[in-house]
């Protein structure tokens, strides 16, 4: 009885050890979506628009993302230098030139709320934006990449890295779009 009491123990408690360690990850943001507000703070302030996010999907296939594929890249990391920091100002904290293909891409979909004030009835504009992970061989940042419509067409480029989710909402969007 006291043999069958000491195990059921010494099994419960690495249990509950791992539920109370996944609740308190479960409840801090992850780092690309932190990355995501720092940018959305910036370009609501530059456009003079609130910005929400409508739909974000984790790419199938990161390593099809290319610098081709980014019209602009933000971020504030000490290591790679991007075209902008959040601060609207070129970044060059990093003198390294950013590695492709990524490890990870998030694609969103962000909507460009008019805000009331405005007049001209202007409808909600789009922008597709992708959140990548790079990584040379000491280091790892996240990078906010601008899609890019001259080059490669923006369903081209989500069909591509494989977010099917943001894909399929512009498909059927019928609002304007702009990057």
């Amino acid at each position: 009885m006291k043999r069958a009491l000491f195990v059921s123990v010494v099994l419960l408690i690495p249990i509950i050890l791992i539920v109370v360690l996944l609740a308190i990850q479960y409840g801090q943001p992850q780092a690309w979506q932190v990355e995501l507000d720092k940018y959305k703070v910036y370009k609501a302030a530059s456009i003079s628009s609130s910005l929400t996010t409508k739909r974000i999907d984790r790419a199938t296939r990161p390593w099809h993302f290319s610098g081709v594929m980014s019209e602009a890249a933000f971020g504030e990391n000490p290591y790679f230098g991007t075209d902008y920091g959040y601060d609207g100002q070129r970044n060059e904290n990093g003198s390294k030139p950013i590695p492709f293909p990524p490890e990870a891409v998030w694609c969103a979909l962000l909507v460009a709320e008019p805000q009331p004030f405005e007049t001209g009835g202007r409808e909600p504009g789009y922008i597709v934006v992708f959140i990548a992970e790079h990584h040379d061989l000491y280091n790892a940042a996240l990078v906010v990449h601008e899609s890019a419509n001259d080059h490669i067409s923006l369903p081209e480029s989500l069909s591509l890295v494989g977010c099917k989710n943001v894909l399929e909402e512009i498909q059927f969007s019928q609002a304007s779009w702009w990057t």
